[in-house]
């Protein structure tokens, strides 16, 4: 449950991280951001079972 925690808090810091310096910084707007993503989110959920609590580290 823990290493479950643990990677979605990467993964929501992450994507406020990547908006932050779209929307923030850049003041543009990138419809890529939701695709890249979701690519991220898949990869990890795949190998979070067996990486354990180094699944932060294939996303």
């Amino acid at each position: 449950m823990a290493e479950r925690l643990a990677t979605l808090i990467g993964i929501y810091g992450l994507l406020g991280l990547g908006y932050q310096l779209v929307f923030g910084q850049l003041r543009g707007l990138n419809l890529a951001q939701g695709s890249l993503f979701g690519v991220g989110a898949y990869a990890t959920a795949l190998t979070a079972p067996h990486l354990g609590p180094f699944a932060l580290l294939a996303a």
